[in-house]
């Protein structure tokens, strides 16, 4: 989700503006509302019911740590 300012994954958020305009960033469309319409356009609003799983955050590599030895 590139274009949504929040990052959400999965709808818009409640602050979406009338016109489906970014509660953030009033110039920009909501995402969302944009995906909504392409898929309506498209007549494949079935995928807005697929369940997908949670990220799971902690799979994810972090930076490791570094130990420093005094020499």
């Amino acid at each position: 989700m590139v274009r949504c300012a929040k990052g959400l994954l999965n709808g818009p958020c409640g602050g979406t503006r009338r016109g489906g305009k970014c509660e953030i960033d009033a110039d920009k469309d909501c995402a969302w509302v944009l995906i909504y319409q392409r898929l309506t356009s498209q007549n494949r609003l079935d995928i807005l019911e697929k369940y997908y799983e949670p990220k799971n955050y902690r799979a994810v590599k972090r930076p490791g740590t570094v130990k420093t030895v005094r020499a």
